[in-house]
């Protein structure tokens, strides 16, 4: 601001200040460094802290709040006609049993909704789920591994104690974790669970996902829960307290504050420093304006003007790298107005 009576020097001290940047270049440079190294430090933290929040929303979102397990089909029957339930999946684990060919086979049957539901931990890439006792729908690393890459449509072979014989692949799942233990998920029909020679027809378990879940606090779903059980008779339900712990869980910048502060603390040490030794350099410099009549106010102006520019740039550059090193390491922890808030954190600290 020029107050009246004072010469405006604006333009002189712009002047000035490109003139002392195309002369720096080595200490713009190493500025633009230090300030990046920060913004990507502050920002990278902070979206660490946006990302895992948000990869464990996703996993419990639209899944199931509630189990009963010992229940029979006509239970789980149901359970899917009642209005305050928008999804019911039904499914029946069968167990492990060991595979001639080396690996360990978990049999499971399950229905529609509880793909939907498990799809965090076993997905149906590809296909549909077996109707008949001679279908199944198997895993991709069983079909790369022990199935001759058969295809939907081909057969594949069974050799294990209960299921023994070839069967027709009607879907390709994915799961999680099977390579490294080598352990095959085999989804297998109705058809073929209710002749399995170990089926017991009390042995369902029915996973409950609520109507307007979100509005919903979990003492008013385990109290209908208990209702519910106490209607049909049935034996045993549990809460999932993942779901409690993560669908509200709050974003937590506690520890990125911590670690913001470290680093604003170190970037502003090297900074100064890099300014200091540069000032001192220029101390004639300084003491010749201060000859030809510029005040100590200009020459401060001067300064400033010199540290925004690089300072604008690692800020920019920082924050980039950072968001882009989020998206890269956890993709699936992407949420625009979160992410939004720890570059406009990040911004407002650096």
């Amino acid at each position: 601001m020029t107050w009246p009576f004072e010469n405006d020097t604006g333009t002189i001290v712009k002047k000035l200040a490109r003139r002392s940047l195309a002369s720096e270049k080595r200490r713009n440079l190493m500025v633009v460094i230090a300030v990046a190294l920060a913004a990507f430090l502050i920002s990278f933290a902070a979206i660490l802290s946006v990302s895992v929040a948000q990869i464990q929303r996703n996993q419990v979102a639209d899944t199931y709040e509630a189990v009963f397990t010992g229940v029979e089909a006509s239970d789980v029957a149901a359970l899917k006609d009642l209005p305050e339930l928008a999804r019911v999946g039904e499914y029946y684990l069968l167990g492990q049993e060991h595979s001639e060919q080396g690996y360990n086979a978990s049999y499971v049957y399950c229905d529609s909704d509880m793909i939907h539901i498990a799809r965090s931990q076993m997905e149906l890439v590809k296909g549909e789920l077996p109707v008949r006792a001679n279908e199944v729908a198997v895993s991709e690393y069983f079909l790369s591994a022990y199935g001759s890459n058969a295809k939907i449509g081909e057969r594949v072979r069974l050799d294990t104690e209960s299921f023994q014989g070839d069967y027709i692949v009607t879907g390709i799942l994915s799961n999680v974790g099977e390579k490294e233990v080598n352990v095959c998920a085999i989804a297998v029909s109705k058809a073929a669970l209710t002749q399995w020679a170990g089926f017991d027809p009390a042995g369902y378990r029915a996973y409950v996902h609520f109507q307007n879940a979100e509005q919903l606090s979990q003492e008013v779903m385990t109290s209908c829960c208990r209702e519910i059980a106490a209607r049909y008779g049935l034996p045993h339900v549990g809460m999932n307290s993942s779901y409690f712990a993560y669908a509200s869980k709050s974003i937590d910048f506690a520890a990125t504050g911590g670690v913001a502060a470290l680093v604003l603390i170190g970037g502003y040490v090297v900074i100064q420093s890099i300014f200091r030794i540069s000032i001192q350099d220029k101390i004639q410099s300084y003491g010749q304006l201060r000859t030809i009549g510029a005040t100590s106010k200009q020459i401060r102006r001067i300064v400033k003007r010199e540290s925004r520019r690089p300072g604008s740039v690692g800020i920019s550059l920082g924050v980039l790298l950072g968001v882009l090193g989020g998206l890269l390491l956890f993709p699936r922890g992407f949420h625009g107005a979160y992410y939004g808030m720890a570059v406009l954190l990040t911004v407002l600290a650096c």
